[in-house]
């Protein structure tokens, strides 16, 4: 990217609408994974959005462009050890290849 390009970019939770600004092409790069329907999609989402805290999908929009750039989730696993603690885990990294290295 030139010097004279602007940036913006905005690190948030998924939406439900960022389906169609290339969540599921983006996550494609990462593994193997079959387009989606709107529906199945939009499914999907309120099933991990019914857990509020406990599994978040954060991604990073470019919003001069519309898309998504980035995404990463982490999930909460209750326990029984250490008295009855959480633990984090952190899955499905991905930044799009055409911002890899920009910083």
């Amino acid at each position: 990217m030139q010097n004279n390009e602007k940036e913006n970019f905005t690190a948030r939770r998924l939406k439900i609408t960022d389906n169609k600004k290339g969540f599921i092409e983006l996550l494609q790069q990462l593994s193997i994974c079959d387009s989606i329907s709107e529906t199945d999609f939009e499914d999907r989402f309120r099933e991990i959005d019914s857990v509020e805290d406990d599994h978040v999908i954060c991604v990073i929009e470019d919003e001069i462009y519309g898309k998504i750039i980035a995404t990463g989730s982490v999930f909460i696993e209750k326990k029984f050890l250490r008295n009855c603690g959480k633990v984090g885990h952190i899955e499905d990294v991905v930044v799009d290849s055409s911002v890899c290295g920009k910083k």
